[in-house]
């Protein structure tokens, strides 16, 4: 039995050996020829072999590399690594963007490998493509096969600041309700007063989707890309956060300073104290004074 396939990838005589390799390897293969010119693959086995097992053999060699069945009429199959896709909205938008492009006769994408498989009249270079999609809102990219940039940073807009209410308060509520004007201590129990944030949504909320944040709208309604409902942007909590920061500090700073006095105190209960082999007791005692002055005296 023997068939003949397209493939795509295969760019020097390294790569024909390479996908000629992978592909002999394949149980029940008996012989293979690779067309460089024609870019194609005559495959002679014992029994028919599922396409799918050859594209996981040149795919365990090399990402780049694909098989696919040869097209009737010299119809043109290609593999194009897309990033930007979340969700199976995504899908169907960028199946439907490239779709446009004229020679395009079908798109399918696969939304798990992030790829695109394109069957053209003719080969349309992959820039093509990524000027489509940088029309279309520049929230998806294309790539050359094996030529993925998986460490791009997506685009988005500027999320808008939240503003903070210029009013503090003690997070223990020492006082009940009692505001103050200023940052500070509280003077109950001394801990860091913290800012009241606003959190109700105004006219001047804007709405986002959950699922594409360069989406930003000034109304709720739904996602352009994925049909989600938009919800509202959440304000800036960075005065939360500071006050937040600024307490670990201090609770790291307390057990540098407490963990030694622990240790000190509770040797005591150890057979023939080692430490009393070290200092005596009363310098010891001195050191635990020593040690407590940070605590008491610390901001």
């Amino acid at each position: 039995m023997k068939h003949t396939y397209q493939i795509q990838g295969m760019s020097c005589k390294g790569c024909l050996r390479t996908v000629k390799s992978a592909l002999s390897d394949v149980v029940g293969v008996t012989d293979v020829a690779i067309d460089f010119e024609n870019q194609t693959a005559t495959i002679e086995m014992e029994q028919h072999i599922e396409i799918e097992e050859f594209e996981n053999a040149v795919q365990e060699r090399k990402a780049k590399y694909h098989i696919h069945p040869i097209k009737p009429d010299g119809i043109k199959t290609r593999t194009y690594p897309i990033n930007g896709m979340t969700c199976n909205g995504c899908r169907a938008h960028v199946e439907k963007t490239l779709s446009q492009v004229d020679g395009v006769l079908d798109v399918t994408v696969d939304l798990e490998k992030a790829e695109a498989f394109i069957d053209m009249k003719s080969i349309i270079p992959y820039e093509t493509f990524q000027e489509v999609l940088k029309n279309d809102g520049d929230t998806y990219t294309i790539y050359k096969a094996g030529q993925r940039h998986t460490t791009e940073v997506e685009k988005q807009k500027p999320q808008p600041k939240g503003k903070g209410t210029g009013t503090f308060y003690c997070p223990m509520h020492c006082e009940g309700d009692k505001t103050y004007d200023q940052p500070g201590d509280c003077p109950v129990c001394g801990m860091d007063l913290v800012e009241e944030v606003n959190l109700t949504v105004t006219s001047d909320t804007q709405y986002t989707c959950p699922m594409h944040p360069e989406i930003v709208k000034d109304e709720p309604g739904s996602c352009p890309i994925c049909g989600m409902d938009l919800v509202p942007m959440e304000p800036d909590l960075s005065a939360e956060e500071k006050t937040y920061k600024k307490l670990l500090k201090k609770f790291w700073i307390a057990v540098a300073f407490t963990l030694p006095i622990f240790i000190i105190a509770m040797s005591e209960m150890l057979p023939k104290n080692p430490l009393y082999d070290i200092l005596e007791l009363k310098y010891w005692n001195w050191i635990q004074f020593a040690l407590s002055i940070p605590q008491v005296l610390k901001e």
